[in-house]
C-alpha cells in the first residue's frame, strides 16, 4: 500500500524529515522513515534539486510502505545516501504531503526558515557525463586563475564546450533555488556520487566578474571571430541562468517595500517554474518581511494582482507598469499571450523573455549588483498609493497631461535589421531620410560626429540632430556616468577580475543604449517634441506623468475620465521632473486594461 502521512503538528517550526538508511553500495534498496521533528531542534540536511518528470517510476520503502518517486529525486538518493550512518533530509517532495493544500501552503510559508537552519544544504545538479571532468575541471582553474591561458590554448577548447554543458543543466534556471542557496552559509552543491565533484556557493561570488573578463577578453583574442552563434556567446547565456547564486547571500535579505528587489530577483530570462504561483512563492524567503501568505487554491492572476497591490502601497511607486505585460505587446493579438486574464497593466511574473525591455534600469552602484535603480525621474520625488480595482481590471491614480501623439514611426527590431533604427524615423523628426549606420555604429558619436553628419544633411541643424539623436538612445549618454564603478567598488573586486568589470561596464552602457529604443517607436507630438512609444501606441494617445513614476506613460482616452494603459515611454526633455514643474493641471485618471 501507499504511503499514508500522520498529520504534521501545528507547533512552530514543525516539519518532517527522511531519515535515510544507510547502504553498503548504491544499487541497494532505499529506505528510510519519517521523523517529526521541529527545524531548531534536530540537525538535518536540505536538499535542493530538480523534480523533473512527475512520473513515479520508482519505489522506496518509508516505514515500511512503498513510496513512489520520479527519477532525479530517486538519483539524489542514492548519491547522497551514506555507507555507514543513517542520514536525516529534508526533502519537499518527501516531508510535504502534497496532497494536502494546507499543510503544502504552511511548510512553503516557512521554506525559508527550513532551509535556514539546516546544518548544510546540498544542491543536487545531475549525475556526471563523460565530459564532465574536462568542464568542472576548466572551472576549478577559472576560480583560481586569469583566463587568458585557457582561452588561447586550443587543447581547452573541448573544455569550454564542457564547461557550457556543465553550466547548462536545468538546475541552475529553477526558481526555487535562488532561495535556498541563498540562506543558509554552508551550501554544497554536487554533481553525481563523489563528493569531491562538488562547488560552494563561496566558490560562485565572482562568477558575474569571471564572466565579463573571460567574454572581454575572448573578443580581443578573436576579433575575427563573429559572436552570434559562437561557443562563447552560448557560455555568456547559460552564465546568466548561474552568477546571481554567487552574490545573494551578500545581499540578503532584501527589502519587500520596494519593487525593483522583487523584480530583479527574477530577472529577465531567468529562472523557471513549474507552477506559475511559484514565480512568486519561490522568491519570498528572500525578503525581509512577508508580501503574501502562500495559498495554492488561487489563481496566478490573483496573487499576481495581490502581490502587485501589497508593494505598491508600501513602496507607493509605480516600477510596475514599467514591467506590465500590455506594455510590451503590439496590439490585442500580439503573441504575446495573456494566459491568466491580467489586465494590461499587470505584471506577468511568469514571462520569461520579451520583445520589448523596460526603459533602462541602471545601476545604482556596482554594475554585479542585483537591485538596479532607473536612469529617470519624471515626477521627482512624488508618491502615491493607488486606488486598485482589480474586478474591473481597474486603478485610480493621479498625475499631469503632457503631450498628445501625432507622428509615430515603425518599430524598431535591431535583432532582425541591420541598421539601428528604421527608416522613418529620421523623417519624422524632420530630418529628411538620414540613412542609419549598421549595428557597429558606436552610439555614443561625439560632437564632431554630429556635426559633420548634419552639414551632410540638408537642412538639419546640429540642434535638430542632437535632441533627435539623444532621444533616439533615451539620453543614456549623459548619464552614463551612472554605470561606472565607483573607486570603492573596484578596490573589492579581484585584480585578475578588473578587466573584465570595466569592459563590462562598456557593453552594459552600450546594451542600455541600444534598449532603450529596440522595439519601441520613435514619435513627434503635435507641439514637435521628439520620444520613444511602446509598440501598441497610436496617434492621439496622451503622454501622462503619473506621480510615483520614474518614466512617463501613454495612455489612450476611452471617455472623459477613463484611459486605456499603453504602455512605458521616453518623452524629450521630460525625464526628470519639468512636467511637475510646469503649469499643467493635476488630473485624477481611472486607468483600465
Amino acid at each position: 500500500m501507499t504511503y499514508e502521512y500522520k498529520p504534521i503538528s501545528t507547533s512552530a517550526g514543525a516539519i518532517r524529515v527522511l531519515v535515510l538508511q544507510p547502504a553498503p553500495h548504491i544499487d541497494a534498496p532505499i529506505e528510510g522513515y519519517l521523523e517529526h521533528i521541529t527545524y531548531t531542534s534536530f540537525p538535518y540536511i536540505a536538499i535542493s534539486y530538480v523534480w523533473g518528470s512527475a512520473t513515479k517510476s520508482h519505489h522506496l520503502a518509508i516505514d515500511g510502505h512503498s513510496f513512489g518517486v520520479g527519477q532525479n529525486l530517486y538519483n539524489v538518493l542514492r548519491s547522497v545516501r551514506d555507507k555507514s550512518k543513517p542520514l536525516s533530509l529534508w526533502i519537499d517532495a518527501i516531508c510535504i504531503n502534497q496532497n494536502d493544500m494546507q499543510e503544502r501552503g504552511q511548510q512553503v510559508q516557512d521554506m525559508a526558515l527550513i532551509y535556514r537552519n539546516a546544518e548544510q544544504v546540498v544542491g543536487w545538479l545531475g549525475d556526471k557525463t563523460p565530459d564532465f571532468d574536462a568542464g568542472f575541471s576548466l572551472l576549478k582553474l577559472l576560480i583560481e586563475n586569469d583566463s587568458e591561458a585557457y582561452l588561447k590554448d586550443t587543447a581547452f577548447e573541448t573544455s569550454w564546450e564542457a564547461l557550457t554543458s556543465l553550466l547548462d543543466r536545468p538546475y541552475w534556471t529553477r526558481v526555487w533555488i535562488l532561495q535556498e542557496t541563498a540562506i543558509n552559509t554552508k551550501v554544497h552543491l554536487r554533481f553525481g556520487i563523489n563528493p569531491n565533484d562538488e562547488l560552494t556557493v563561496g566558490d560562485l561570488e565572482d562568477f558575474d566578474n569571471m564572466r565579463f573578463e573571460v567574454v572581454s577578453k575572448w573578443r580581443e583574442l578573436h576579433p575575427e571571430n563573429e559572436w552570434e552563434g559562437s561557443s562563447m556567446q552560448r557560455f555568456d547565456v547559460v552564465m546568466n541562468n548561474v552568477y546571481n547564486m554567487g552574490y545573494l547571500p551578500k545581499l540578503c535579505p532584501l527589502t519587500a517595500d520596494e519593487f525593483q528587489p522583487l523584480l530583479q530577483s527574477h530577472m529577465c530570462n531567468g529562472p523557471l517554474a513549474t507552477n506559475a504561483l511559484d514565480y512568486v512563492y519561490g522568491v519570498l524567503g528572500l525578503f525581509d518581511s512577508a508580501i503574501v501568505s502562500v495559498d495554492y487554491s488561487i489563481s496566478a492572476r490573483e496573487l499576481y494582482l495581490k502581490v502587485l497591490e501589497t508593494v505598491q502601497h508600501r513602496a507607493q511607486q509605480l516600477d510596475f507598469l514599467s514591467w506590465a505585460w500590455g506594455g510590451y505587446a503590439v496590439d490585442s493579438t500580439s503573441a504575446f499571450g495573456n494566459p491568466f486574464g491580467l489586465p494590461r497593466w499587470g505584471m506577468d511574473f511568469s514571462y520569461r523573455t520579451r520583445f520589448v525591455r523596460p526603459i533602462p534600469l541602471a545601476n545604482a552602484s556596482r554594475p554585479q549588483r542585483l537591485i538596479w535603480d532607473t536612469f529617470y525621474r519624471s515626477s521627482g520625488d512624488s508618491r502615491q498609493i493607488l486606488k486598485f480595482d482589480m474586478a474591473n481590471n481597474l486603478f485610480v491614480a493621479r498625475g499631469v497631461e503632457v503631450a498628445i501623439l501625432d507622428l509615430i514611426g515603425t518599430i524598431a527590431n535591431t535583432k532582425e535589421s541591420f541598421t539601428i533604427w528604421p527608416e522613418d524615423w529620421s523623417s519624422i523628426a524632420g530630418l529628411g531620410n538620414l540613412a542609419s549606420p549598421g549595428k557597429q555604429f558606436d552610439s555614443r558619436s561625439d560632437g564632431q560626429d554630429l556635426a559633420l553628419w548634419s552639414l551632410s544633411s540638408e537642412k538639419v541643424t546640429f540642434s535638430q540632430l542632437n535632441i533627435w539623436w539623444r532621444t533616439l538612445f533615451g539620453d543614456t549618454l549623459s548619464r552614463e556616468a551612472r554605470i561606472d564603478s565607483s573607486e570603492e567598488d573596484k578596490a573589492s573586486i579581484p585584480p585578475k577580475d578588473r578587466d573584465g568589470v570595466e569592459n563590462l561596464c562598456k557593453h552594459l552602457t552600450e546594451y542600455l543604449q541600444i534598449q532603450v529604443h529596440d522595439g519601441r517607436r520613435m514619435f513627434k507630438t503635435r507641439h514637435g517634441r521628439l520620444g520613444l512609444a511602446p509598440p501598441g501606441a497610436e496617434s492621439g494617445d496622451v503622454v501622462c506623468v503619473l506621480f510615483g513614476g520614474d518614466v512617463p506613460y501613454v495612455l489612450r482616452r476611452m471617455g472623459m475620465d477613463n484611459w486605456l494603459f499603453v504602455g512605458e515611454c521616453y518623452l524629450h526633455d521630460m525625464m526628470d521632473g519639468q512636467a511637475l514643474s510646469a503649469s499643467g493641471c493635476e488630473t485624477t485618471f481611472t486607468i483600465y486594461g
